[in-house]
């Protein structure tokens, strides 16, 4: 059985290793024939076979990047392709609606800071503190588009973790007017940049 997952172990770690070495051929000039050539894969007269070459460069493009249930067939590649293209494009939509709200965002998030620390919007106190330690954070470490656009995350989860408490104790999740219109003007922000 060792020999077993010692194998399955030595695949995965040559799976990432060979794709590498298959595209830095490629982009240095070396054709589908010549990869074919170098990998074995040849027909029966001794001629190159390219095509099975590329159809192993997306298996394993596959394997590397796909995810752990998809086969490991060449036609998953352009799956394994477009689900990437899809993320790249979301993040990027995300970026851009925290960055549409960011100024008036840092502006309610350092009040909402100032309110939590007077204790104007109580915290439960068996709780981590999460949510409110990384908006601490945030708010003083954003550095590009990629950060501030988190700021809306943790803002959403400080808010939603101040709401669950009050609505468990039966209470407002503030106790002054101006903590309450800073929660209220949170809420709107990040429901703006959920809606972008």
């Amino acid at each position: 059985m060792l020999r077993v997952q010692l194998a399955e172990w030595l695949r995965l770690a040559a799976d990432p290793f060979q794709l590498s070495a298959i595209d830095d051929a490629r982009a240095g000039g070396i054709s589908w024939g010549e990869v074919a050539l170098a990998l074995g894969y040849v027909s029966r007269h001794g001629q190159p076979n390219p095509g099975s070459a590329m159809n192993l460069r997306k298996r394993l493009h596959v394997v590397v990047n796909g995810k752990p249930g998809d086969r490991r067939q060449p036609q998953v590649a352009h799956l394994v392709d477009q689900r990437a293209a899809e993320a790249r494009i979301a993040e990027q939509q995300r970026i851009a609606a925290g960055e549409a709200v960011y100024a008036e965002l840092d502006t309610v998030a350092r009040a909402l800071l100032r309110y939590h620390e007077a204790g104007e919007i109580p915290e439960d106190p068996d709780d981590d503190g999460f949510w409110w330690g990384e908006l601490a954070e945030a708010v003083n470490d954003r550095r590009d588009a990629r950060e501030r656009a988190n700021l809306v995350t943790y803002v959403r989860g400080a808010v939603r973790v101040t709401q669950a408490y009050a609505k468990r104790q039966g209470r407002p999740s503030a106790t002054t007017e101006q903590a309450r219109e800073a929660l209220e003007t949170a809420i709107r922000l990040v429901e703006l940049a959920d809606a972008s």
